[in-house]
């Protein structure tokens, strides 16, 4: 099925995709909401949908925070890993009267990186539809440190 669809960003511009909706790729749970789905946009239920109305009262509220970081180019404040965040923004919190309840120790889980890599294979088993799909060639430089 092909279907016209937004383009990721903050333009308004669509563009054609193809979807997938063939059961033999991604296993008859893949596809368990979407007749429903299909069936709410064609009587018009926009209950699952974003109104006109949100959008603008969302950029509203964020505008004048974007435009601060493009004008300014703050640098981001450092803070320690496993901590509330920088000391800056946890004073300020506890000015503004936020009571923290518990303490700001971290504590080691079973979480660690090699452990997520393992359950994410696990999870994903042989269902191959269901894996990001990256093309090398469009690698982004990565922002991170």
């Amino acid at each position: 099925m092909r279907m016209r669809l937004k383009r990721q960003g903050e333009d308004i511009c669509l563009r054609e995709s193809e979807i997938n909706l063939r059961v033999d790729d991604r296993g008859p749970k893949g596809l368990q909401g979407l007749p429903g789905y299909l069936l709410n946009v064609f009587q018009g239920d926009q209950t699952l949908f974003m109104r006109s109305d949100e959008q603008c009262e969302i950029w509203r509220i964020f505008s004048p925070v974007l435009n601060t970081i493009d004008s300014d180019r703050p640098r981001p404040l450092h803070y320690d890993f496993g901590s509330r965040g920088p000391l800056l923004a946890y004073r300020k919190a506890e000015r503004a009267g936020f009571v923290f309840f518990a303490t700001d120790e971290w504590h080691q889980s079973e979480e660690t990186l090699e452990y997520t890599v393992k359950k994410s294979k696990q999870l994903i088993g042989p269902h191959t539809a269901l894996k990001p799909v990256r093309d090398p060639r469009s690698k982004r430089p990565s922002s991170n440190p």
